[in-house]
Protein backbone atom coordinates (compact mmCIF):
# COMPACT_ATOMS: atom_id res chain seq x y z
CA UNK A 1 0.00 0.00 0.00
CA UNK A 2 1.31 3.47 -0.91
CA UNK A 3 2.14 6.08 1.72
CA UNK A 4 -0.75 8.14 0.43
CA UNK A 5 -3.20 5.31 0.93
CA UNK A 6 -1.95 4.61 4.45
CA UNK A 7 -2.29 8.29 5.20
CA UNK A 8 -5.84 8.10 3.87
CA UNK A 9 -6.62 5.36 6.41
CA UNK A 10 -5.45 7.67 9.16
CA UNK A 11 -7.63 10.52 7.80
CA UNK A 12 -10.77 8.39 7.71
CA UNK A 13 -10.79 7.90 11.47
CA UNK A 14 -13.81 8.83 13.54
CA UNK A 15 -14.89 12.44 13.54
CA UNK A 16 -13.42 12.99 17.02
CA UNK A 17 -9.98 11.85 15.84
CA UNK A 18 -9.80 14.07 12.71
CA UNK A 19 -7.26 16.88 13.19
CA UNK A 20 -8.73 20.35 13.39
CA UNK A 21 -7.24 23.75 12.63
CA UNK A 22 -6.56 24.21 16.34
CA UNK A 23 -3.95 21.46 16.15
CA UNK A 24 -1.62 23.55 14.02
CA UNK A 25 1.18 23.11 16.49
CA UNK A 26 3.41 20.07 15.89
CA UNK A 27 2.29 16.88 17.62
CA UNK A 28 4.33 13.95 18.74
CA UNK A 29 5.50 13.28 15.23
CA UNK A 30 6.09 16.95 14.47
CA UNK A 31 3.10 17.25 12.18
CA UNK A 32 0.71 20.15 11.84
CA UNK A 33 -2.52 20.91 10.06
CA UNK A 34 -2.64 21.34 6.28
CA UNK A 35 -2.19 24.95 5.20
CA UNK A 36 -4.90 24.79 2.52
CA UNK A 37 -7.77 27.24 3.15
CA UNK A 38 -11.25 26.38 1.96
CA UNK A 39 -13.46 28.74 0.03
CA UNK A 40 -15.44 29.33 3.23
CA UNK A 41 -12.30 30.54 5.02
CA UNK A 42 -11.80 27.39 7.10
CA UNK A 43 -8.53 25.46 7.11
CA UNK A 44 -8.20 21.90 5.89
CA UNK A 45 -8.64 19.58 8.91
CA UNK A 46 -6.14 16.98 7.71
CA UNK A 47 -2.57 16.87 8.92
CA UNK A 48 0.39 17.54 6.66
CA UNK A 49 2.67 14.63 5.90
CA UNK A 50 5.69 16.39 7.34
CA UNK A 51 7.42 16.86 3.98
CA UNK A 52 5.34 19.90 2.98
CA UNK A 53 2.81 22.27 4.44
CA UNK A 54 -0.04 20.42 2.70
CA UNK A 55 -1.79 17.17 3.45
CA UNK A 56 -1.70 14.24 1.05
CA UNK A 57 -4.82 15.38 -0.83
CA UNK A 58 -3.67 18.97 -1.33
CA UNK A 59 -0.01 18.19 -2.02
CA UNK A 60 0.68 18.33 -5.81
CA UNK A 61 3.88 16.29 -5.33
CA UNK A 62 2.02 13.18 -4.15
CA UNK A 63 1.17 10.40 -6.63
CA UNK A 64 -2.61 9.95 -6.90
CA UNK A 65 -3.01 7.57 -9.82
CA UNK A 66 -3.32 4.36 -7.81
CA UNK A 67 -6.22 1.97 -7.14
CA UNK A 68 -6.05 2.72 -3.39
CA UNK A 69 -6.46 6.44 -3.98
CA UNK A 70 -9.36 5.79 -6.34
CA UNK A 71 -11.20 3.83 -3.64
CA UNK A 72 -10.39 6.50 -1.08
CA UNK A 73 -11.93 9.19 -3.30
CA UNK A 74 -15.07 7.12 -3.80
CA UNK A 75 -15.34 6.65 -0.04
CA UNK A 76 -15.11 10.41 0.44
CA UNK A 77 -17.94 10.90 -2.07
CA UNK A 78 -20.14 8.25 -0.48
CA UNK A 79 -19.67 9.87 2.92
CA UNK A 80 -20.49 13.29 1.41
CA UNK A 81 -17.15 14.73 2.49
CA UNK A 82 -15.67 17.93 1.07
CA UNK A 83 -13.11 17.34 -1.69
CA UNK A 84 -12.48 21.02 -2.22
CA UNK A 85 -9.06 21.81 -3.64
CA UNK A 86 -7.96 18.16 -3.88
CA UNK A 87 -5.01 17.82 -6.26
CA UNK A 88 -5.78 14.74 -8.33
CA UNK A 89 -3.57 15.03 -11.41
CA UNK A 90 -4.08 12.14 -13.80
CA UNK A 91 -6.22 10.18 -11.36
CA UNK A 92 -8.09 7.21 -12.85
CA UNK A 93 -11.80 7.61 -12.14
CA UNK A 94 -13.07 5.73 -15.16
CA UNK A 95 -16.79 4.85 -14.78
CA UNK A 96 -16.66 6.13 -11.20
CA UNK A 97 -19.85 7.28 -9.51
CA UNK A 98 -19.15 10.81 -8.28
CA UNK A 99 -22.72 12.06 -8.32
CA UNK A 100 -23.21 15.10 -6.10
CA UNK A 101 -19.51 15.28 -5.12
CA UNK A 102 -18.22 18.52 -3.60
CA UNK A 103 -15.14 19.25 -5.71
CA UNK A 104 -14.90 23.03 -5.67
CA UNK A 105 -11.54 24.19 -7.07
CA UNK A 106 -10.37 20.57 -7.32
CA UNK A 107 -7.40 20.01 -9.62
CA UNK A 108 -8.25 17.13 -11.96
CA UNK A 109 -5.87 18.03 -14.75
CA UNK A 110 -5.40 15.08 -17.10
CA UNK A 111 -7.80 12.91 -15.09
CA UNK A 112 -9.41 9.87 -16.71
CA UNK A 113 -13.17 10.30 -16.33
CA UNK A 114 -14.40 8.02 -19.12
CA UNK A 115 -18.11 7.31 -18.57
CA UNK A 116 -17.85 8.77 -15.07
CA UNK A 117 -21.11 9.77 -13.44
CA UNK A 118 -20.70 13.42 -12.48
CA UNK A 119 -24.36 14.42 -12.28
CA UNK A 120 -25.01 17.35 -9.93
CA UNK A 121 -21.33 17.52 -9.00
CA UNK A 122 -20.20 20.89 -7.62
CA UNK A 123 -16.99 21.77 -9.47
CA UNK A 124 -16.93 25.55 -9.32
CA UNK A 125 -13.49 26.79 -10.42
CA UNK A 126 -12.11 23.26 -10.85
CA UNK A 127 -9.26 22.43 -13.21
CA UNK A 128 -10.18 19.79 -15.79
CA UNK A 129 -7.64 20.81 -18.38
CA UNK A 130 -6.74 17.90 -20.63
CA UNK A 131 -9.14 15.59 -18.79
CA UNK A 132 -10.81 12.71 -20.62
CA UNK A 133 -14.56 13.20 -20.24
CA UNK A 134 -15.53 10.89 -23.08
CA UNK A 135 -19.21 9.93 -22.61
CA UNK A 136 -19.16 11.29 -19.06
CA UNK A 137 -22.48 12.37 -17.57
CA UNK A 138 -22.45 15.95 -16.29
CA UNK A 139 -26.18 16.58 -16.03
CA UNK A 140 -27.07 19.53 -13.81
CA UNK A 141 -23.43 19.83 -12.73
CA UNK A 142 -22.08 23.17 -11.55
CA UNK A 143 -19.19 23.85 -13.93
CA UNK A 144 -18.96 27.60 -13.48
CA UNK A 145 -15.44 28.85 -14.06
CA UNK A 146 -14.12 25.33 -14.78
CA UNK A 147 -11.01 25.04 -16.96
CA UNK A 148 -11.95 22.68 -19.80
CA UNK A 149 -9.16 23.57 -22.19
CA UNK A 150 -7.95 20.59 -24.24
CA UNK A 151 -10.48 18.33 -22.51
CA UNK A 152 -12.10 15.53 -24.52
CA UNK A 153 -15.85 16.09 -24.28
CA UNK A 154 -16.99 13.77 -27.04
CA UNK A 155 -20.30 12.21 -26.07
CA UNK A 156 -20.41 14.04 -22.73
CA UNK A 157 -23.91 14.83 -21.46
CA UNK A 158 -24.24 18.46 -20.41
CA UNK A 159 -28.01 18.67 -19.98
CA UNK A 160 -28.79 21.40 -17.48
CA UNK A 161 -25.13 21.89 -16.54
CA UNK A 162 -24.10 25.42 -15.51
CA UNK A 163 -21.24 26.41 -17.81
CA UNK A 164 -20.97 30.15 -17.21
CA UNK A 165 -17.40 31.37 -17.37
CA UNK A 166 -15.99 28.03 -18.53
CA UNK A 167 -12.51 28.28 -20.06
CA UNK A 168 -12.83 26.52 -23.40
CA UNK A 169 -9.62 27.84 -24.91
CA UNK A 170 -8.67 30.59 -27.41
CA UNK A 171 -11.72 31.49 -29.52
CA UNK A 172 -13.58 28.61 -27.82
CA UNK A 173 -11.62 26.04 -29.83
CA UNK A 174 -11.69 22.59 -28.25
CA UNK A 175 -9.16 19.77 -28.29
CA UNK A 176 -10.81 17.73 -31.07
CA UNK A 177 -10.61 20.63 -33.52
CA UNK A 178 -6.96 21.19 -32.66
CA UNK A 179 -6.26 17.49 -33.29
CA UNK A 180 -8.10 17.77 -36.60
CA UNK A 181 -5.90 20.68 -37.72
CA UNK A 182 -2.79 18.71 -36.77
CA UNK A 183 -3.95 15.68 -38.78
CA UNK A 184 -4.75 17.91 -41.76
CA UNK A 185 -1.26 19.40 -41.75
CA UNK A 186 0.21 15.90 -41.68
CA UNK A 187 -1.84 14.97 -44.73
CA UNK A 188 -4.09 12.51 -42.87
CA UNK A 189 -7.36 13.79 -44.34
CA UNK A 190 -9.47 10.88 -43.08
CA UNK A 191 -8.34 11.37 -39.48
CA UNK A 192 -8.82 15.13 -39.81
CA UNK A 193 -12.41 14.69 -40.97
CA UNK A 194 -13.04 12.30 -38.07
CA UNK A 195 -11.79 14.87 -35.54
CA UNK A 196 -13.77 17.65 -37.23
CA UNK A 197 -16.92 15.53 -36.97
CA UNK A 198 -16.26 14.94 -33.26
CA UNK A 199 -15.70 18.66 -32.72
CA UNK A 200 -18.94 19.44 -34.56
CA UNK A 201 -20.90 17.16 -32.21
CA UNK A 202 -19.29 18.67 -29.12
CA UNK A 203 -19.92 22.24 -30.30
CA UNK A 204 -23.56 21.34 -30.98
CA UNK A 205 -23.99 19.92 -27.46
CA UNK A 206 -22.44 23.02 -25.86
CA UNK A 207 -24.54 25.24 -28.12
CA UNK A 208 -27.75 23.59 -26.97
CA UNK A 209 -26.69 23.94 -23.33
CA UNK A 210 -26.12 27.68 -23.68
CA UNK A 211 -29.42 28.09 -25.51
CA UNK A 212 -31.29 26.34 -22.72
CA UNK A 213 -29.75 28.74 -20.22
CA UNK A 214 -30.57 31.77 -22.37
CA UNK A 215 -26.89 32.61 -22.93
CA UNK A 216 -27.39 33.40 -26.60
CA UNK A 217 -24.13 35.28 -27.12
CA UNK A 218 -22.07 32.27 -26.05
CA UNK A 219 -24.43 30.03 -28.04
CA UNK A 220 -23.66 32.11 -31.11
CA UNK A 221 -19.93 31.60 -30.65
CA UNK A 222 -20.33 27.82 -30.62
CA UNK A 223 -22.76 27.93 -33.54
CA UNK A 224 -19.99 29.63 -35.51
CA UNK A 225 -17.47 26.94 -34.52
CA UNK A 226 -19.99 24.22 -35.47
CA UNK A 227 -20.45 25.72 -38.94
CA UNK A 228 -16.68 25.95 -39.44
CA UNK A 229 -16.37 22.26 -38.62
CA UNK A 230 -19.10 21.40 -41.12
CA UNK A 231 -17.24 23.34 -43.80
CA UNK A 232 -13.98 21.57 -43.00
CA UNK A 233 -15.59 18.22 -43.80
CA UNK A 234 -16.70 19.28 -47.30
CA UNK A 235 -14.59 18.45 -50.40
CA UNK A 236 -11.80 20.99 -50.72
CA UNK A 237 -12.68 22.52 -54.11
CA UNK A 238 -16.43 21.95 -54.07
CA UNK A 239 -18.98 24.73 -54.56
CA UNK A 240 -20.71 24.08 -51.18
CA UNK A 241 -17.38 24.60 -49.43
CA UNK A 242 -16.71 27.77 -51.44
CA UNK A 243 -20.18 29.11 -50.61
CA UNK A 244 -19.75 28.26 -46.93
CA UNK A 245 -16.40 30.03 -46.89
CA UNK A 246 -17.92 33.08 -48.57
CA UNK A 247 -20.67 33.17 -45.96
CA UNK A 248 -18.04 33.00 -43.24
CA UNK A 249 -15.99 35.83 -44.76
CA UNK A 250 -18.93 38.15 -45.36
CA UNK A 251 -20.90 37.71 -42.11
CA UNK A 252 -19.36 34.94 -39.97
CA UNK A 253 -22.43 32.73 -40.49
CA UNK A 254 -24.63 35.53 -39.18
CA UNK A 255 -22.64 36.00 -35.97
CA UNK A 256 -20.16 38.75 -36.93
CA UNK A 257 -21.80 42.00 -38.17
CA UNK A 258 -18.43 43.74 -38.41
CA UNK A 259 -17.49 41.40 -41.24
CA UNK A 260 -20.47 42.67 -43.27
CA UNK A 261 -19.10 46.23 -42.98
CA UNK A 262 -15.61 45.10 -43.98
CA UNK A 263 -17.05 43.18 -46.93
CA UNK A 264 -18.88 46.34 -48.05
CA UNK A 265 -15.70 48.41 -47.83
CA UNK A 266 -13.79 45.78 -49.79
CA UNK A 267 -16.50 45.87 -52.48
CA UNK A 268 -16.30 49.66 -52.73
CA UNK A 269 -12.50 49.70 -53.06
CA UNK A 270 -12.42 46.84 -55.59
CA UNK A 271 -15.06 48.39 -57.82
CA UNK A 272 -13.42 51.80 -57.52
CA UNK A 273 -10.20 50.38 -58.97
CA UNK A 274 -12.19 48.83 -61.82
CA UNK A 275 -13.95 52.14 -62.51
CA UNK A 276 -10.59 53.91 -62.57
CA UNK A 277 -9.38 51.51 -65.28
CA UNK A 278 -12.60 51.18 -67.31
CA UNK A 279 -13.77 54.77 -67.00
CA UNK A 280 -16.83 56.67 -65.85
CA UNK A 281 -18.47 59.63 -67.55
CA UNK A 282 -17.79 62.99 -66.01
CA UNK A 283 -14.06 62.45 -65.43
CA UNK A 284 -11.64 64.26 -67.80
CA UNK A 285 -10.56 62.26 -70.79
CA UNK A 286 -13.26 59.60 -70.58
CA UNK A 287 -16.36 60.20 -72.73
CA UNK A 288 -16.50 63.85 -71.66
CA UNK A 289 -19.28 65.89 -73.39
CA UNK A 290 -17.53 67.87 -76.09
CA UNK A 291 -18.49 71.55 -76.87
CA UNK A 292 -18.05 72.95 -80.35
CA UNK A 293 -17.76 76.60 -79.40
CA UNK A 294 -18.14 78.94 -76.44
CA UNK A 295 -19.77 82.07 -77.81
CA UNK A 296 -19.26 85.56 -76.37
CA UNK A 297 -22.94 85.71 -75.43
CA UNK A 298 -22.39 82.50 -73.47
CA UNK A 299 -24.50 80.38 -75.83
CA UNK A 300 -23.18 76.86 -76.38
CA UNK A 301 -23.47 75.59 -79.94
CA UNK A 302 -23.83 71.83 -80.19
CA UNK A 303 -24.47 69.69 -83.23
CA UNK A 304 -28.16 69.35 -84.01
CA UNK A 305 -29.22 72.34 -81.82
CA UNK A 306 -31.00 75.53 -82.96
CA UNK A 307 -29.76 78.80 -81.53
CA UNK A 308 -32.23 81.61 -81.31
CA UNK A 309 -29.52 84.26 -81.20
CA UNK A 310 -26.38 84.57 -83.32
CA UNK A 311 -27.05 81.54 -85.57
CA UNK A 312 -27.89 81.21 -89.33
CA UNK A 313 -29.47 78.38 -91.20
CA UNK A 314 -27.75 77.34 -94.46
CA UNK A 315 -30.48 76.79 -97.09
CA UNK A 316 -28.22 74.46 -99.03
CA UNK A 317 -27.98 72.07 -96.13
CA UNK A 318 -30.79 70.36 -94.31
CA UNK A 319 -33.29 72.62 -92.56
CA UNK A 320 -32.03 71.55 -89.17
CA UNK A 321 -28.36 72.24 -89.82
CA UNK A 322 -27.12 75.23 -87.88
CA UNK A 323 -24.26 77.44 -89.06
CA UNK A 324 -22.67 79.87 -86.61
CA UNK A 325 -22.89 83.56 -87.48
CA UNK A 326 -19.48 84.53 -88.96
CA UNK A 327 -19.95 88.04 -87.55
CA UNK A 328 -19.53 86.60 -84.10
CA UNK A 329 -16.05 85.71 -82.98
CA UNK A 330 -15.77 82.03 -82.17
CA UNK A 331 -13.83 81.16 -79.09
CA UNK A 332 -12.37 77.62 -79.04
CA UNK A 333 -13.12 75.49 -76.05
CA UNK A 334 -10.56 75.81 -73.30
CA UNK A 335 -8.57 72.65 -72.59
CA UNK A 336 -9.56 70.72 -69.48
CA UNK A 337 -7.21 70.95 -66.53
CA UNK A 338 -5.07 67.88 -65.99
CA UNK A 339 -6.60 65.44 -63.49
CA UNK A 340 -4.22 63.88 -60.96
CA UNK A 341 -4.18 60.19 -60.17
CA UNK A 342 -5.41 60.87 -56.62
CA UNK A 343 -8.30 62.95 -57.91
CA UNK A 344 -9.20 60.22 -60.39
CA UNK A 345 -9.18 57.59 -57.62
CA UNK A 346 -11.19 59.90 -55.39
CA UNK A 347 -13.87 60.27 -58.05
CA UNK A 348 -13.88 56.52 -58.58
CA UNK A 349 -14.27 55.84 -54.85
CA UNK A 350 -17.08 58.38 -54.64
CA UNK A 351 -18.91 56.85 -57.60
CA UNK A 352 -18.34 53.32 -56.23
CA UNK A 353 -19.77 54.25 -52.83
CA UNK A 354 -22.94 55.90 -54.16
CA UNK A 355 -23.43 52.93 -56.50
CA UNK A 356 -22.99 50.37 -53.71
CA UNK A 357 -25.50 52.20 -51.53
CA UNK A 358 -27.82 52.56 -54.57
CA UNK A 359 -27.89 56.32 -53.91
CA UNK A 360 -26.74 57.62 -57.33
CA UNK A 361 -26.76 61.43 -57.49
CA UNK A 362 -26.39 61.37 -61.27
CA UNK A 363 -23.34 63.62 -61.45
CA UNK A 364 -21.25 60.62 -62.56
CA UNK A 365 -22.45 57.74 -64.70
CA UNK A 366 -20.68 54.56 -65.80
CA UNK A 367 -19.12 54.25 -69.22
CA UNK A 368 -20.11 51.44 -71.54
CA UNK A 369 -17.37 49.21 -70.16
CA UNK A 370 -18.18 50.07 -66.53
CA UNK A 371 -21.88 49.34 -66.70
CA UNK A 372 -21.61 45.59 -65.88
CA UNK A 373 -19.45 46.45 -62.87
CA UNK A 374 -21.95 49.08 -61.70
CA UNK A 375 -24.86 46.66 -62.07
CA UNK A 376 -23.08 43.95 -60.09
CA UNK A 377 -22.01 46.40 -57.37
CA UNK A 378 -25.51 47.82 -56.97
CA UNK A 379 -26.93 44.29 -56.56
CA UNK A 380 -24.26 43.18 -54.07
CA UNK A 381 -24.50 46.47 -52.21
CA UNK A 382 -28.26 46.10 -51.68
CA UNK A 383 -27.70 42.51 -50.53
CA UNK A 384 -24.96 43.49 -48.06
CA UNK A 385 -27.03 46.30 -46.55
CA UNK A 386 -29.97 43.94 -46.01
CA UNK A 387 -27.58 41.35 -44.57
CA UNK A 388 -26.10 43.88 -42.15
CA UNK A 389 -29.53 44.86 -40.85
CA UNK A 390 -30.36 41.18 -40.32
CA UNK A 391 -27.09 40.24 -38.58
CA UNK A 392 -26.87 43.40 -36.49
CA UNK A 393 -30.50 43.12 -35.41
CA UNK A 394 -29.95 39.49 -34.49
CA UNK A 395 -27.00 40.37 -32.27
CA UNK A 396 -28.83 43.26 -30.60
CA UNK A 397 -31.89 41.12 -29.89
CA UNK A 398 -29.67 38.87 -27.78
Amino acid sequence: MTPGASQYLMWTMSENDIPTPSSATPGKEGRKSCSYVFFSGEHCPYESDGTSSFCFWHDPAQEKNTPEVREAILDHVREDENLEGFVLHGVDLEQANLEGAKMVRADLQGAHLYRAKLDKVHMFGANLRGAILFKASLREANLKGVDLREANLLGARLDGALVDGVKWGPESIIRNEIDGHAAWKEGNIQEAHKKYKEAEEIYHAILNNYREQGSLVEAGNFFYREMVMKRRQLPLYSFPRFWSRLTDVTCGYGEKPLRVILAGLALVVTCALLYSMLGIKGIHGIEEPISLFHLEEGALLEEGALLEEGALTNPIHSPTEVIPDPSLEAVPSEPHPKVSVLEDLGNSLYFSFITMTTLGYGDLIPSALSRPVAMAEAFMGAFLMALFVLVFGRKMMR
